[in-house]
């Protein structure tokens, strides 16, 4: 993508955009026969008077790390298995990003993701080291988690290539809280799905699970 097709549209293929839309039908019947689990990002930038200028920055930033994550982490299988992450919403007037997709690599990207934060937040460094013990109280808070899903984020490599994207996105757009709904959208919606804050989880080692529809905190 050049820099005038990302800040005016100017030439792009929009055949080859729409050819490769219609080319996906196997990915939605895919994706329609999962348990999907909220992403939920919490962005302070831009100010709520400025347009979303980072937003295909961000989103496609998204897509890139979990895939790369899955790619890295997954079995063969796993990875031929696994579906995409989709957008599911955004909410303009307060930096908040919605994505769906299945537990298992959305657990690995999230400790991605939080480990991030606390590793850039500005004025609150910490040097964090994801263990086994870290892992296994976040699968705690997810009742459909196996052992498997979380330890698998252990064999990503270190340190992973594309931790320079998940600085840019904490130290300049201010990604400052990372949560997944504990259950499956699919699954009773919104109603029934707590928020687990993923980077508290790891900071804590230790965390308190609201009633049903809070966040964890």
């Amino acid at each position: 993508m050049s820099t005038e097709q990302y800040w005016t549209g100017k030439r792009i293929d929009l055949r080859s955009v729409w050819k490769d839309y219609d080319g996906g039908s196997g990915y939605i019947e895919k994706v329609r026969g999962r348990d999907l689990f909220m992403l939920r990002l919490n962005f302070t930038e831009p100010g709520t008077l400025d347009p979303l200028f980072a937003h295909e920055a961000i989103y496609l930033s998204v897509k890139s790390l979990f895939h790369d994550l899955k790619e890295d982490c997954l079995s063969e299988p796993e990875y031929n298995s696994a579906v995409p992450i989709f957008l599911h919403r955004v909410d303009r007037g307060s930096g908040i990003y919605e994505f769906l997709a299945e537990l298992q690599p959305l657990l690995m990207f999230a400790t991605a993701l939080a480990t991030g934060i606390l590793s850039y937040r500005p004025l609150v460094h910490h040097d964090i080291e994801i263990t086994e013990k870290k892992l296994t109280l976040l699968q705690s808070y997810f009742p459909l988690a196996s052992r498997t899903d979380v330890m698998a984020y252990l064999s990503a490599k270190t340190p992973w290539g594309r931790n320079k994207v998940i600085k840019r996105l904490v130290e300049e757009q201010g990604l400052a809280s990372v949560q997944i709904s504990n259950r499956p959208l699919n699954d009773g919606g919104d109603d029934r799905a707590a928020l687990v804050d993923v980077a508290r989880v790891i900071e804590s080692e230790r965390g308190m699970l609201h009633g049903e529809g809070e966040t964890a905190v």
